[in-house]
């Protein structure tokens, strides 16, 4: 689905609202919110889906926009909702979360990303660790990115960019 204006994707998607075929294209519908800079729109679709694969995706893009547009505080207000709405981040979701708590810096939030990484099993992705041994000094906690880094190495998931 192709819009040439937010105008044209909220037609689109009234149609489909009222041809009953909205469940089949809200993805479609976030990503044309999103292209055309309505990301309101887009968490307003997001928040009544169950969560599933494309939903996380559309999640993850929504949080890779806010990021890449300097909205540090705003990329933890999505992360925190769409937890809250029972999406369950993946190892794509977190380089952009952490990358918000360093630029912040806010380590308070950084080290309560790290607990959600450790609750989903993602504590032994060799991405999502590698961006926690960066977050950490930006933190100011150089302790804790050693710490990671050694429990990496201990694991055998170290690479040559730790």
């Amino acid at each position: 689905m192709k819009c040439s204006s937010l105008a044209h994707a909220k037609l689109i998607h009234q149609q489909l609202l009222v041809q009953g075929l909205y469940s089949d294209f809200t993805t479609c519908l976030v990503c044309a919110y999103l292209t055309h800079d309505a990301p309101s729109y887009s968490i307003s679709i997001l928040e009544r889906l169950t969560p599933f694969i494309s939903v996380l995706f559309c999640w993850n893009t929504l949080i890779r926009r806010t990021l890449r547009l300097g909205f540090y505080r705003e990329v933890l207000s999505l992360f925190r909702r769409m937890l809250s709405l029972c999406c369950v981040p993946n190892h794509y979701t977190f380089p952009f979360v952490l990358k918000a708590c360093g630029v912040l810096p806010s380590f308070r939030s950084g080290s309560v990303v790290h607990g959600v990484i450790s609750t989903v099993g993602l504590d032994s992705n060799v991405f999502v660790c590698n961006v926690l041994v960066v977050m950490y000094p930006r933190c100011g906690e150089l302790d804790d990115a050693r710490q990671v880094f050694e429990e990496m190495r201990d694991r055998g998931i170290c690479d040559i960019v730790s």
